[in-house]
């Protein structure tokens, strides 16, 4: 599949067969997130939980940090891949970076990568949808990160579910109404 193929194809999807990606398939979307533009000073750390006890407390711990009566965030997906960060509290010596603009560009890099693995699991076929809602909620989970492998000193900063699904991928139509473009020449 061509990159634009695979752009014109990405979507959310929350259908799950629940069956098991192959390991490969798992492999060649984390070399998907390796190749996007972290840094050292990001800090970033992947967690890949299969663990399907792991995955229920987390789908848990979501619906009750939500409490909208929404019950999928994990949508049966056998596969999160959860990525933490150390967020900046300080500035970089000897540099004119400050933790604001440190995490600013850490939040970017976290879209890269998680759009990395996302478009990787387009061309492999594979299920995949960007989760937020349950990440937040690890925020006042102290104990559950631990358990996800979110070393102490990270947050939860942003995850992707994938695993096979019930339904395939469809071209979309470019929208540019819905990102408002200025040409400045």
């Amino acid at each position: 599949m061509e990159l634009q193929e695979a752009l014109a194809k990405r979507a959310s999807l929350r259908k799950f067969t629940g069956e098991m990606p192959t390991d490969a398939e798992i492999g060649a979307v984390l070399d998907a997130a390796y190749l996007g533009p972290v840094l050292a000073f990001h800090d970033m750390r992947i967690s890949v939980i299969t663990n399907p006890e792991l995955l229920e407390e987390a789908q848990e711990n979501g619906e009750a940090f939500n409490r909208m009566g929404n019950p999928a965030y994990m949508y049966g997906a056998p596969v999160w891949v959860l990525l933490s960060a150390k967020r900046h509290t300080e500035n970089m010596p000897n540099t004119p970076y400050t933790a604001d603009m440190l995490n600013a560009n850490m939040y970017w890099t976290l879209g890269s990568i998680i759009q990395n693995m996302h478009l990787k699991a387009v061309e492999l076929g594979l299920a995949a949808c960007p989760m937020n809602t349950t990440v937040v909620a690890l925020g006042d989970n102290a104990a559950l990160r631990r358990r996800l492998g979110i070393p102490d000193g990270h947050i939860a900063a942003g995850s992707i579910v994938i695993g096979k699904g019930t339904q395939g991928y469809k071209e979309r139509p470019v929208k540019p109404a819905l990102l408002p473009t200025a040409f400045l020449k």
